[in-house]
């Protein structure tokens, strides 16, 4: 329960002191408090590994929002406790084949997301896409990423796609809505939504309807 329930006088009322003390693990719903426990680890999200990864990955030709929204996340996930890291932006051609012809991948090369910067997977830090080996605790967990990374989105104003949300699961994989739109160069988002350092990330991007 996000706080503790005072009945006075036949009304429900929030305690805020009960509200401030508890923690981001007692705070989502019961059905995910078991996943956020075995997911927090704060010792790894300070660990080097970890700073290393967060560091590795490159934006290069990916799109302003969906990198604004890596980042939001991203905090919010290290706040918690939780250590995940972008292991994608950007693919290439070759690598979209690659992983189309091993299944990993609906998308044959030039159809997906990501071969235009409008995509993000995002992977544990030490389990990357196998968060448990209890299939249910897995799911469990990814749904508990997917719950927080959809918040993140409402509240940036960033229309977002989880797959974890479609019958091909890939719970790691986030992107942008309406990207072919994007891609074709139509205009989606209204930049003046955002603050002004993003919206003139936005004006200044040039979406290419060519692969990258």
């Amino acid at each position: 329960m996000a706080f503790l329930r005072q009945f006075k006088g036949g009304a429900v009322q929030r305690s805020p002191v009960a509200q401030q003390s508890q923690s981001p693990v007692q705070r989502k719903p019961q059905k995910y408090q078991a996943a956020a426990l075995s997911l927090r680890d704060m010792a790894l999200v300070k660990s080097k590994l970890h700073q290393q990864q967060a560091l590795k990955v490159s934006t290069e030709g990916a799109h302003p929002l969906i990198v604004e929204f890596y980042r939001k996340f991203h905090k919010e996930l290290e706040a918690r406790g939780f250590s995940f890291y972008a292991h994608c932006f950007v693919r290439d051609a070759a690598t979209q084949r690659a992983i189309y012809r091993r299944g990993n991948s609906k998308a044959p090369p030039g159809s997906s997301p990501h071969n235009y910067g409008l995509a993000v997977d995002i992977v544990h830090s030490l389990y990357h896409w196998e968060l448990d080996d209890d299939p249910q605790m897995a799911e469990r967990k990814w749904r508990l990423i997917g719950v927080i990374g959809k918040e993140v989105a409402r509240k940036a104003n960033i229309p977002i796609e989880w797959g974890g949300d479609w019958s091909f699961w890939d719970p790691a994989h986030w992107q942008l809505k309406d990207w072919r739109k994007i891609r074709d160069g139509e205009k989606v988002f209204n930049a003046n939504a955002y603050s002004r350092p993003l919206a003139a990330k936005l004006r200044a991007h040039k979406q290419s309807r060519t692969p990258l």
